[in-house]
């Protein structure tokens, strides 16, 4: 479990326990566990947090820095920024730094953004990642989620394109080309970013995306976008797992072919359903394969 600041606020860290085997003479092996406040800490990452003019929220922002930043002040970086960091900064930096051994994906910066306050991460990332509000489902969650409203996404959207870019591309070494990960209504978030915002993000990573959202108000988003444009010059990949309930997969497999039927200039689809992977495990097995797709050039795939 990520541990926000932790001691050392410097770098992300993780609570971890520790055991003790104690072999006793007489050859008799006897463990005694003991837990530990000690804490592991992800090398070349940077924890800080700001509260955003647009809409008054706080935020925490989780930094991996590539292996060469400190040794090469001459070299920019593309950044890859992550929704709901509190559980997906850990694993999309150790996939990214794991295919990297690889040289499977190009050096960057990884940022992810979450609500600053853990105990309100429910109910705040329903407000800042639905992109239309939904009273009624408010009314549902209202009995899990203390405090939770939705159909923020717009204002975030300005938080991330007015307030994070700018800073990011400030404070660190960063390039203006920028990929995005979204898991469930991260990945809703990452359509909406492409439809309202297409400049924003030239990869869009949209892992089980909650497309079902207000009666798949994501897909009358698209409609108004393709009234209006020929051209959506990005690349997605989008994924489902095949052991989510049915409307999962669906609006899944109805965006990809949405897509595909536009012909948008610039546009490039990439839809996957893993088959033996539910919700939540779809994750893993898709920021693997989007990464390595998403990075390639179109002339090496």
């Amino acid at each position: 479990m990520i541990i926000i600041g932790g001691r050392s606020p410097a770098s992300v860290v993780l609570s971890v326990a520790a055991a003790a085997v104690i072999l006793t003479i007489s050859g008799a092996a006897t463990v005694a566990a003991q837990t530990s406040d000690r804490s592991v800490a992800l090398p070349n990452t940077e924890y800080r947090e700001f509260t955003s003019k647009v809409n008054a929220r706080t935020y925490a922002l989780y930094v991996a820095l590539p292996d060469s930043y400190r040794s090469d002040a001459s070299k920019r970086y593309p950044v890859l920024y992550v929704t709901d960091a509190q559980a997906a900064f850990a694993l999309v930096t150790a996939t990214y730094r794991l295919l990297r051994l690889s040289s499977d994906v190009p050096e960057l910066i990884i940022v992810g953004i979450d609500s600053q306050d853990p105990a309100m991460w429910g109910a705040n990332r329903f407000h800042d990642l639905t992109p239309t509000r939904n009273v009624a489902r408010e009314a549902e969650m209202a009995k899990l989620l203390r405090g939770v409203t939705t159909g923020g996404g717009a204002a975030f959207l300005r938080v991330v394109t007015e307030e994070l870019f700018p800073d990011i591309e400030k404070r660190y070494r960063a390039t203006d080309d920028r990929s995005f990960v979204g898991h469930s209504l991260g990945g809703l978030f990452g359509a909406y970013c492409a439809f309202q915002s297409p400049s924003a993000f030239r990869r869009l990573i949209l892992i089980s995306p909650a497309l079902y959202w207000d009666d798949t108000v994501i897909f009358k988003i698209e409609e108004k976008y393709a009234a209006a444009n020929k051209a959506l010059r990005a690349r997605l990949f989008v994924s489902a797992g095949g052991l989510e309930p049915p409307d999962g997969v669906a609006t899944t497999r109805r965006l990809v072919s949405v897509l595909a039927d536009r012909h948008y200039e610039g546009l490039e689809v990439h839809g996957q359903i893993f088959e033996d992977e539910t919700h939540t495990s779809v994750a893993l097995p898709t920021m693997s394969r989007a990464l390595r797709t998403l990075f390639k050039t179109p002339a090496a795939q």
